[in-house]
C-alpha cells in the first residue's frame, strides 16, 4: 500500500487546529543522515543511516539528497515500536520528493516523538509525512517544541488517532501559508480541531465522511474540500479563509447550528462540484473581501446564505451565479465577464444607488417579481454605474445596460422626439410570464450621461418597429447637472427583449446629440484627431479645443457643419514633448454647449493604432492597438446592431500591443471597437470590417 499523496490530496475527514511558533533550530548532539545502502527504506535497518548506526534519544535526524540523489522513502518501525529523537529535518534537493510513512501496523501512542527545544519536525519543499498510524485513541505524533511544515510540504493525516495536541505546535511563521495539511481520516465522522488555530493551506478529503469545526480558525493558504467531504461550522465567531476556497465535491455546512457566522473569502473562489448550505434558521454569510481582483466560480449555493462582496477592486464571475437568498454589494463591483447573475423568487439584492462601484457589470436576472412598487437592477458596464428600477412589475425580468450609442438600434428617425442619447441604453427581457402595465426608470449621471440640462423635457424613450419613441416623464429624482433618474409612463407590454433609452423632448439634455466616435493618433511630429457626428442631430458648430498639462484649453480650429456632414479630421502640427489634452466643444443653434471626453495624447511617442483584422493563421481575428503608457485596459467590441459580443481585460505594453480577439466562431461582419483605460479618455472605433 502507498501512502504518498500529492499537494493535490486531500483530508478523508478533518476538523482543522492550529497553534505556531517561532524559534530557531539548534543542534542537539549528533546529525543522522540517511544513506539508504540497505535499500528496504526501512528506518530500522541500521545500514540505511550513515555511519551504519540508528538514531538515538538526542539526534537530530536529516532527510535529504546530500547522501541519495533521487526521492525516497523511509518507513518507521511497525507494530508497538516506538522511535524517539530530538528532532527530524526533511529537504528534498531540486524536484525530488522525500516521504517519511508511519505505517497502519504501528499502534504505539507515540508511535514517533522529538524532544528538541524548537522545531521538532520541519517538513521543507518536497517532504511528505504520511500519518498512517493504526491508533484510534491517543496521538501518535508527540512534537516537544513545534511543528513546521514550510511552503511546498505536506503532513497527511491518515489515521483516527489525536491529533489536537500536536496542531497546537503547529507554527504560523511566514513561509508556511503554503504548507499543506491533510486530513484523509479513515472512517466515519471525525471533529477538527479549530480552536484559535491557523494553518498555512488545509486540504480535506474524507469520502463519505464529516467533519466539524466546532469554534473560529484561519486559514493563510488555501481551502479545498475534497468529494465526499461534509465539512460542517458550529461556531458564531468569524472564519478567515487568506487564500483560494476550492471545492471539488461534498458538501460545506457554513452554520449548522442557527448561527449568524461569517466566513470570509480573501483569494479565489472555484466551486466546481458540490453544494454550500446551511442548516435551517442558520443566517451564515460568505463574504468575499480580498485586496486585489478575486474570481468567483459559485455553481452550489443553496439555503439562506448571504453572499458579500466587500472588495473595492471588486470581483472577476468564472461561471453564472445564482443566488436563492441574498446578494449584498457591500463595495465593489461584480464583473460579470458574460455570465449571468440571477436572484431567485424571494431573494434580496442589497445595494445603494448613490455609491459608483456598487453594481453589477454585466446582465441582471430577477425572477418572481410580485409587482413590488419598486424593484432596482444595480447595473452597469465597465467603470460606468447606470441602474435600471421597474415600477408594479411581475414576472422575471434580466437588465442590461450598454454602453454605446443607441442610434446603432434604428432603422427610422426618433418619434415625437428632438433627439436620444448617443451614448448609453438599456435591455430588458421579460420571459413569457412577464407581464405588462410597469414603469421603467433609467438614472443619469451629468457627464456620463452627456449631460442634463433640464427635467421636465427628459423623456425615457423606448424602441418601437425601429425608432426611439417617447414613452413619458411621469417623475424625475435628483438635479439637473448632477445625478439622478426619469421614470416613464407605464409600458403596455413588456414581453421578449425590450430596449430603452434616454431621450429629450427639445433641443436641452445634450445626452450628448451628436458625437459617435473621437480618436487621436501620433504621427510625429504630428497628431491626427478624428471624429464622427450623428447626420441626424448636428450641432451649429464644432470647436476643437487642446490643452497642455495644466489643463487650460484653447480653440485649435472651428468647424460649420455642411448638411450630413459625418466625419472630421484635424491635423496638430504644433506639437511639443509632453501630453497634449484634446475635447471637442459643440454648441446648438440655441447655444446650448456639450464637451466631449478628453483623449490624452503623449507626444514623441509611438503612434496610437486601433486595427481590428484577421491574422493569417490565426483563428481568431487580431487587435493591434498602441499605448503611450503601461496599464489595464478593458476592451469591448459591438456589433452593427450595438450589441455587446465581446468583452476583456488585458495589459497593455507601452508601444505596439498585438490582442487575440475571442469573439464567437462566426465572426465575419462589421464591427465597432471600444477601448477604456482608467485615467485616459475612451477611445471609440466604428465600422471595422473583418471577415473569416
Amino acid at each position: 500500500m502507498s501512502y504518498f499523496r500529492s499537494h493535490n490530496a486531500l483530508s478523508r475527514t478533518g476538523s482543522l487546529l492550529f497553534v505556531f511558533c517561532c524559534s530557531l533550530f539548534s543542534v542537539v548532539h549528533a546529525q543522522m543522515r540517511w544513506d539508504g545502502e540497505a535499500g528496504d527504506g526501512q528506518w530500522s535497518t541500521a545500514s540505511n543511516w550513515q555511519g551504519d548506526k540508528l538514531p538515538e534519544a538526542m539526534d537530530q535526524v536529516l532527510l535529504d539528497n546530500s547522501l541519495v540523489s533521487s526521492s525516497f522513502t523511509v518507513t518507521l518501525p511497525p507494530g508497538s515500536a516506538a522511535v524517539t529523537v530530538a528532532s527530524i529535518v526533511i529537504t528534498p534537493g531540486g524536484s525530488n520528493t522525500i516521504q517519511l510513512v508511519l505505517q497502519a501496523s504501528n499502534t504505539a501512542t507515540p508511535a514517533l516523538s522529538t524532544s528538541g527545544d524548537v522545531y521538532g519536525l520541519i517538513l521543507n519543499k518536497g517532504a511528505v509525512f504520511m500519518n498512517a498510524s493504526g491508533s484510534t485513541g491517543a496521538a501518535s505524533l508527540l512534537i516537544h517544541d513545534s511543528l513546521r511544515i514550510n511552503n511546498g510540504g505536506q503532513y497527511i493525516h491518515h489515521t483516527r488517532s489525536s491529533h489536537a495536541v500536536m496542531l497546537r505546535l503547529l507554527s504560523r511563521s511566514p513561509g508556511t501559508e503554503r504548507g499543506v495539511f491533510v486530513f484523509d481520516v479513515p472512517g466515519g465522522g471525525y471533529t477538527i480541531a479549530t480552536t484559535g488555530r491557523t494553518y498555512g493551506t488545509l486540504i480535506l478529503d474524507a469520502s463519505a465522511s464529516g467533519s466539524t469545526a466546532a469554534s473560529p480558525f484561519t486559514v493563510n493558504g488555501d481551502l479545498v474540500i475534497k468529494q465526499g467531504v461534509k465539512l460542517q461550522l458550529d461556531i458564531t465567531a468569524a472564519t478567515t479563509i487568506r487564500g483560494q476556497y476550492i471545492q471539488e465535491g461534498g458538501v460545506f455546512n457554513l452554520a449548522s447550528q442557527a448561527n449568524s457566522n461569517t466566513v470570509f473569502v480573501q483569494g479565489n473562489c472555484l466551486q466546481t462540484a458540490g453544494s454550500i448550505v446551511a442548516s435551517a434558521n442558520a443566517r451564515p454569510s460568505l463574504v468575499f473581501n480580498g485586496q486585489q481582483l478575486q474570481q468567483v466560480q459559485l455553481t452550489g449555493i443553496t439555503n439562506q446564505i448571504n453572499i458579500g462582496i466587500d472588495n473595492s477592486t471588486g470581483i472577476q464571475l468564472m461561471a453564472p451565479l445564482t443566488i436563492p437568498y441574498k446578494l449584498q454589494l457591500q463595495n465593489g463591483t461584480v464583473h460579470a465577464g458574460g455570465f449571468l447573475v440571477t436572484l431567485l423568487p424571494g431573494a434580496i439584492l442589497v445595494a445603494d444607488s448613490l455609491p459608483n462601484n456598487k453594481f453589477i457589470d454585466g446582465a441582471l436576472r430577477k425572477e418572481g417579481l410580485p409587482a413590488e412598487t419598486y424593484t432596482m437592477f444595480p447595473i452597469g458596464s465597465g467603470q460606468t454605474k447606470r441602474w435600471l428600477s421597474l415600477h408594479n412589475a411581475s414576472g422575471n425580468y434580466t437588465a442590461l445596460f450598454t454602453n454605446a450609442n443607441p442610434a446603432s438600434l434604428a432603422t427610422a428617425p426618433p418619434s415625437q422626439l428632438h433627439h436620444t442619447s448617443a451614448l448609453e441604453y438599456w435591455t430588458l427581457k421579460a420571459d413569457a410570464q412577464g407581464a405588462g402595465g410597469a414603469n421603467v426608470e433609467l438614472s443619469f449621471n451629468n457627464v456620463n450621461s452627456g449631460g442634463i440640462t433640464d427635467m421636465a423635457t427628459l423623456r425615457v424613450a423606448q424602441l418601437q418597429s425601429g425608432s426611439w419613441t417617447t414613452i413619458g416623464n411621469t417623475a424625475t429624482s435628483g438635479s439637473a447637472g448632477a445625478a439622478g433618474s426619469v421614470i416613464s409612463e407605464a409600458v403596455a407590454t413588456i414581453a421578449g427583449e425590450q430596449f430603452f433609452t434616454l431621450a429629450s423632448a427639445t433641443t436641452q439634455n445634450p445626452l450628448p446629440i451628436n458625437l459617435l466616435s473621437f480618436t487621436a493618433a501620433a504621427h510625429e511630429p504630428e497628431i491626427l484627431l478624428k471624429w464622427s457626428m450623428a447626420a441626424s442631430s448636428q450641432p451649429a458648430a464644432i470647436e476643437l479645443q487642446w490643452a497642455n498639462e495644466q489643463q487650460t484649453y484653447t480653440t485649435l480650429a472651428r468647424f460649420h457643419p455642411a448638411p450630413g456632414q459625418v466625419n472630421y479630421s484635424y491635423t496638430d502640427k504644433n506639437v511639443l514633448t509632453g501630453k497634449r489634452y484634446y475635447r471637442l466643444k459643440t454648441i446648438t443653434a440655441d447655444g446650448a454647449v456639450d464637451y466631449s471626453e478628453v483623449l490624452v495624447v503623449l507626444s514623441k511617442a509611438a503612434p496610437m493604432p486601433l486595427q481590428l483584422y484577421n491574422a493569417v493563421g490565426s483563428s481568431r481575428p487580431m487587435l493591434r492597438l498602441g499605448a503611450t503608457e503601461t496599464g489595464q485596459a478593458s476592451i469591448e467590441v459591438y456589433d452593427m446592431m450595438g450589441r455587446l459580443v465581446c468583452r476583456q481585460t488585458t495589459m497593455l505594453q507601452r508601444g505596439s500591443n498585438l490582442i487575440a480577439i475571442q469573439l464567437p466562431p462566426a465572426f465575419s461582419g462589421m464591427y465597432a471597437v471600444r477601448l477604456l483605460r482608467p485615467g485616459f479618455a475612451t477611445l471609440i472605433t466604428t465600422g471595422m470590417s473583418i471577415s473569416k
